[in-house]
């Protein structure tokens, strides 16, 4: 990724999920506190993913790593900061805060894998946000899920996600996998995504 494509992708992208972000949260919070927490993910994002670059610059390519995908893992520990910072600081209720981030990062990782021409990543993310959207009209329906409480889209999108990168992860790279060590990091995200999404439904 050049510095002018990582510039352009950066802005464009944490615009756009500024904007998802405070669309999705509008009707729960005011401005200020949606924007103070999207600046939140977007700082902590970029920074982390900052960090992750240059620490790739160290880490040696081998049968199962591959250090170039490093920059996405930098960019969901940075999520992970400003998730925890808008939940304990700003008193967001974590459900609705996840599924804007969900969202919203969904729509920036678009803008990332189009500028680097990562066409099988990018469709990936594209057929997952027509999947959302499709679980966002009609997820009240769905008797097994007791609570229809907000947030099953996300996790389970965002679950589906994580599942398909570690599969990836000996197929291709398009997805910024980081070589076969991909599995693991990816597999206990979509488990814990999975956990919290069974956990929402009993609530």
């Amino acid at each position: 990724m050049s510095i002018l494509t990582a510039v352009l992708s950066g802005v464009i992208g944490g615009s756009l999920f500024l904007f998802v972000f405070w669309k999705r949260l509008r009707e729960d919070y005011s401005s200020s506190l949606i924007f103070s927490s999207g600046a939140y993910f977007i700082f902590m994002a970029s920074i982390f993913s900052w960090l992750s670059q240059l620490l790739s610059r160290f880490a040696v390519e081998n049968s199962i790593l591959e250090p170039a995908g490093l920059w996405f893992w930098g960019s969901i520990l940075g999520f992970i900061v400003a998730f925890a910072l808008s939940v304990k600081k700003l008193r967001l209720r974590w459900v609705e805060t996840l599924e804007a981030a969900i969202l919203g990062g969904a729509f920036w990782l678009l803008v990332v894998y189009g500028a680097n021409l990562a066409l099988s990543g990018f469709a990936v993310v594209a057929l997952l946000l027509i999947l959302f959207y499709f679980l966002e009209k009609n997820y009240k329906r769905f008797s097994w899920y007791k609570s229809g409480r907000v947030g099953f889209s996300g996790l389970l999108a965002a679950s589906v996600f994580f599942t398909i990168r570690a599969i990836a992860s000996f197929v291709t790279t398009e997805f910024s996998t980081i070589g076969r060590i991909e599995l693991v990091p990816s597999a206990v995200v979509a488990f814990l995504l999975l956990f919290s999404l069974y956990n929402l439904s009993e609530g």
